[in-house]
Protein backbone atom coordinates (compact mmCIF):
# COMPACT_ATOMS: atom_id res chain seq x y z
CA UNK A 1 0.00 0.00 0.00
CA UNK A 2 1.50 3.40 -0.92
CA UNK A 3 2.14 5.85 1.91
CA UNK A 4 1.38 9.55 1.60
CA UNK A 5 2.83 12.60 3.30
CA UNK A 6 1.43 16.15 3.31
CA UNK A 7 3.64 19.08 4.37
CA UNK A 8 2.69 22.68 5.01
CA UNK A 9 5.29 25.44 4.62
CA UNK A 10 4.56 28.92 5.94
CA UNK A 11 6.59 31.94 6.99
CA UNK A 12 5.68 32.33 10.67
CA UNK A 13 7.54 35.51 11.53
CA UNK A 14 10.34 37.71 10.39
CA UNK A 15 11.87 41.07 10.94
CA UNK A 16 8.92 42.73 9.18
CA UNK A 17 11.10 43.69 6.24
CA UNK A 18 11.20 40.48 4.18
CA UNK A 19 8.43 38.36 2.69
CA UNK A 20 9.36 34.88 1.48
CA UNK A 21 7.42 33.49 -1.48
CA UNK A 22 7.80 29.91 -2.71
CA UNK A 23 8.08 30.04 -6.48
CA UNK A 24 8.21 26.27 -6.94
CA UNK A 25 8.91 22.97 -5.26
CA UNK A 26 10.96 20.49 -7.23
CA UNK A 27 11.84 17.71 -4.82
CA UNK A 28 10.64 15.82 -1.75
CA UNK A 29 13.10 13.58 0.07
CA UNK A 30 12.54 11.19 2.97
CA UNK A 31 14.67 9.00 5.20
CA UNK A 32 14.03 6.90 8.27
CA UNK A 33 16.07 8.16 11.22
CA UNK A 34 17.44 11.54 12.24
CA UNK A 35 20.71 13.31 11.61
CA UNK A 36 20.92 11.47 8.30
CA UNK A 37 23.37 12.27 5.53
CA UNK A 38 22.09 13.79 2.31
CA UNK A 39 23.13 10.61 0.49
CA UNK A 40 20.76 8.60 2.75
CA UNK A 41 17.72 10.62 1.66
CA UNK A 42 15.36 9.00 -0.85
CA UNK A 43 13.67 11.08 -3.53
CA UNK A 44 9.95 10.25 -3.52
CA UNK A 45 7.16 10.97 -5.95
CA UNK A 46 5.79 14.46 -5.46
CA UNK A 47 2.08 14.40 -6.26
CA UNK A 48 1.39 18.11 -5.98
CA UNK A 49 2.28 21.44 -4.50
CA UNK A 50 -0.08 24.34 -4.22
CA UNK A 51 -0.67 27.66 -2.53
CA UNK A 52 -3.20 27.43 0.28
CA UNK A 53 -4.80 30.04 2.52
CA UNK A 54 -2.69 32.79 4.07
CA UNK A 55 0.37 32.31 1.85
CA UNK A 56 0.70 28.69 3.00
CA UNK A 57 2.25 26.16 0.64
CA UNK A 58 1.03 22.56 0.66
CA UNK A 59 3.29 19.77 -0.64
CA UNK A 60 1.99 16.22 -1.12
CA UNK A 61 4.07 13.17 -1.93
CA UNK A 62 3.93 9.42 -1.76
CA UNK A 63 6.29 6.49 -1.57
CA UNK A 64 6.12 2.75 -1.96
CA UNK A 65 6.11 1.13 1.48
CA UNK A 66 7.68 -2.00 -0.06
CA UNK A 67 10.83 -0.06 -0.94
CA UNK A 68 13.67 -1.57 1.15
CA UNK A 69 14.85 1.94 2.09
CA UNK A 70 11.64 2.40 4.12
CA UNK A 71 11.54 -1.07 5.73
CA UNK A 72 12.01 0.33 9.26
CA UNK A 73 8.81 2.40 8.86
CA UNK A 74 6.66 -0.66 8.18
CA UNK A 75 6.64 -2.02 11.73
CA UNK A 76 4.28 -1.24 14.56
CA UNK A 77 6.10 0.46 17.43
CA UNK A 78 5.18 0.40 21.11
CA UNK A 79 3.61 3.60 22.48
CA UNK A 80 6.60 4.35 24.69
CA UNK A 81 9.16 4.17 21.87
CA UNK A 82 10.04 6.68 19.13
CA UNK A 83 10.63 6.37 15.41
CA UNK A 84 12.44 9.23 13.74
CA UNK A 85 11.80 10.31 10.18
CA UNK A 86 13.65 13.03 8.26
CA UNK A 87 11.93 15.09 5.57
CA UNK A 88 13.58 17.55 3.17
CA UNK A 89 12.00 19.73 0.51
CA UNK A 90 13.80 21.46 -2.37
CA UNK A 91 12.22 24.88 -2.79
CA UNK A 92 12.90 27.95 -4.89
CA UNK A 93 12.16 30.92 -2.62
CA UNK A 94 11.87 34.54 -3.68
CA UNK A 95 12.70 37.18 -1.07
CA UNK A 96 10.68 40.38 -1.36
CA UNK A 97 11.24 43.60 0.57
CA UNK A 98 7.96 44.04 2.46
CA UNK A 99 8.57 47.77 3.06
CA UNK A 100 8.28 48.49 -0.67
CA UNK A 101 4.88 46.78 -0.88
CA UNK A 102 3.11 48.66 1.92
CA UNK A 103 0.51 51.28 1.04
Amino acid sequence: MPKQIVLTVQQLSGDGHKDLTVERCFGLLLSPGRRVRHSDMQLVEMLSWSIGLGNTYVITGQWDANDPAFESLNHETPKESHVFFTVAVDLVIKVRDARRNKN
